[in-house]
């Protein structure tokens, strides 16, 4: 027995249950309406995006993977990107990479709502609705 388990034995504590896993999806969600993008900015702010009636760009990235450095460069204000929670990317490593007008939303939910489980993904919204989905370095 080591220490650990000696001392949760000892003050009659159990592990805390694992926290259930993230909605796991086949594939990102192609067609249908725009779910709203809900989470924080890399400030901490509270922060929602409503997606209806909308045409923009959801462009899903996080702050260390390769493919994604060149996303970051070409977003534009029409694009609003989403990065994992901030207990998952960096809020001072998206801070830095943000372009200067563009909406940042750290949104791990966002990610599960949409089915992305890759970056860079892209996500394009038509009067609010998902018209394409797909590798963010093929669409534009």
């Amino acid at each position: 027995m080591n220490f650990r388990s000696a001392l949760r034995a000892a003050l009659g504590r159990q592990r805390p249950p694992a926290p259930a896993p993230a909605p796991a999806t086949s594939r990102p969600v192609a067609s249908g309406p725009a779910p709203a993008v809900e989470g924080v900015t890399a400030g901490s702010e509270a922060i929602a995006v409503d997606l209806s009636g909308a045409d923009v760009d959801l462009v899903f990235l996080t702050s260390s993977c390769r493919e994604c450095k060149q996303c970051w460069a070409r977003a534009t204000a029409a694009d609003v990107i989403v990065t994992p929670d901030p207990a998952t990317d960096s809020p001072r490593a998206v801070a830095r990479l943000a372009p200067p007008g563009v909406t940042v939303v750290m949104s791990s939910p966002a990610w599960h709502s949409y089915g992305i489980t890759k970056a860079p993904w892209r996500v394009k919204i038509r009067g609010g609705e998902i018209v394409s989905s797909g590798p963010a370095v093929q669409l534009r």
